[in-house]
């Protein structure tokens, strides 16, 4: 699959005064283009957030168990209830799809205190920076733009900007059907907006901007709309692009396309900041985090006789001892099988958990991993860091200590060849077209980390090129500025 266009560009990391008066002019230029003629509209824009992005709360008492920050808030669990209440219940007889407990969605994240934002893990800070500039670029929240309107006495003008929270835990296939059903209700409520039927709300078209993990749930959408993984664990579903249906381009932002080695050593060791965080086990039970791990033909982790190793073989984690079969992760077991009293019985629970998490995660890789070129009219865009030392090789020395290498090839987080989902990369056995199994109609590399690159000032004025109803989608080379 040949690339419409590849850029690599550089650029600072804050956006100076300049570059804010010209984002400014960006957005009163799409106000005069729509005062000159009504008829046209930028289309209504979806953000989805990565890993963490969306608050959890349970059902019941409203308790939020993750998402509530400031002085006296919530960072991170620090109660066994706590713990127990974020994590995925432990059920070897339900389907991935199926979970039951009672957390439920409360919206996304909301802003944060300054003082926690340089701690934040999987990009948080990144994703508010994203919706901080669409609104700098004239697009409002939801109803807020039509209720400014009316009590305006004014038809609205400016396009909708709505956030899709989901429950980052489960599968990312879980979490695309449920991105079905928010567009659907947006478009009926933009159609009720603009004076449009029911029937007619089906017109209505959107864009997508994702982070991170959040990419991979509207790549998983795209192909396969709502469909769900097959209950057999081997076969996939059908590759219709049935999602595609109402979206004219989906811009990719940090995307672990291919997976990061990051999710690797999270799932080994937790993720803790200051002492505080979650525990290998608990982690060990969200779907989603398998679905983050890299694929074994890329190379990532190596043995000590050069052999590549699958991050999807329960083997791997059991012999070495990783995540929840390290000895002391089962003071967490206790906590989340609080009726099991015999520590074998309770890591052979685990294990089988992790098996099934680790066969749904390879239907889900391999079903976005098919080489596919989109349909008409649906534009795929990259923006990838490729400046930051970023983790890609995890070897084992011969007296049996593991390694992490790092090269200058990624965003910190993310390998700009994950992003890319370049299949040839560290691959000795790949089957898939060497370009990758994503037909990019552009890919810009920028000189900015995992964190930064929504802030990145030609990030910003491309991004609102792409989205500009009237360009065809295709960035301009004049949009890009090189800096010093």
């Amino acid at each position: 699959m040949a690339l419409a266009m590849t850029v690599f560009v550089g650029g600072c990391e804050m956006i100076n005064s300049s570059e804010q008066l010209l984002i400014k002019e960006l957005a009163e230029r799409h106000v005069n283009d729509h005062a000159a003629d009504p008829s046209v509209k930028r289309r209504p824009v979806i953000v989805i957030p990565g890993i963490l992005g969306s608050r959890l709360k349970t059902a019941d008492t409203g308790q939020v168990v993750w998402g509530q920050f400031g002085f006296g808030g919530v960072l991170w669990p620090s109660k066994e209830q706590t713990v127990i209440k974020t994590s995925v219940p432990i059920n070897l007889n339900s389907s991935v799809d199926v979970i039951q407990d009672d957390l439920v969605v409360d919206g996304v994240v909301q802003k944060m205190p300054f003082y926690i934002l340089p701690l934040m893990p999987f990009g948080i800070g990144v994703y508010h920076e994203m919706v901080s500039q669409l609104e700098n670029l004239g697009y409002c929240k939801g109803q807020t733009c039509y209720s400014n309107a009316r009590s305006n006495d004014r038809a609205p003008s400016s396009p909708w900007l709505v956030e899709f929270s989901y429950d980052w835990r489960l599968s990312n296939a879980h979490n695309a059907a449920e991105l079905q059903e928010f567009i659907d209700q947006n478009a009926l409520e933009i159609a009720k907006e603009r004076g449009l039927s029911e029937d007619e709300s089906a017109t209505i078209d959107f864009d997508i901007v994702c982070h991170s993990m959040g990419c991979l749930v509207a790549r998983y959408f795209l192909r396969y709309g709502n469909q769900a993984l097959p209950d057999d664990g081997q076969s996939l579903p059908s590759l219709n692009w049935s999602g595609s249906k109402r979206v004219k381009n989906l811009v990719m932002v940090a995307p672990p396309n291919a997976g990061s080695l990051g999710a690797v050593q999270t799932l080994r060791r937790g993720l803790f900041v200051f002492g505080f965080g979650y525990s290998s086990s608990v982690l060990a039970t969200m779907p989603s985090l398998y679905e983050l791990l890299p694929r074994r033909r890329h190379r990532s982790i190596i043995d000590e006789e050069g052999r590549a190793l699958d991050p999807l073989n329960i083997t791997i984690w059991e012999d070495n001892e990783w995540g929840p079969f390290a000895p002391e992760e089962d003071m967490t077991l206790q906590i989340l099988l609080p009726k099991v009293s015999d520590q074998q019985e309770r890591l052979s629970l685990m294990k089988e958990q992790m098996k099934k998490h680790m066969n749904s995660a390879s239907q889900f890789q391999r079903a976005i991993d098919l080489d596919a070129d989109p349909p008409p009219g649906l534009n795929l865009w990259l923006f990838a860091g490729k400046s930051k030392d970023t983790p890609s090789r995890l070897r084992k020395d011969v007296n049996g200590e593991w390694n992490l290498g790092s090269e200058v090839l990624g965003d910190g987080v993310v390998l700009s060849e994950s992003a890319l989902m370049n299949d040839s990369f560290g691959s000795q056995d790949s089957t898939s077209n060497a370009d990758g199994p994503i037909g990019w109609s552009g890919v810009i590399f920028l000189f900015s980390d995992h964190l930064d690159l929504a802030g990145n000032p030609e990030f910003i004025v491309n991004l609102d090129h792409i989205l500009d109803a009237n360009s065809g989608g295709i960035p301009s080379m004049k949009t890009i500025r090189e800096s010093p």
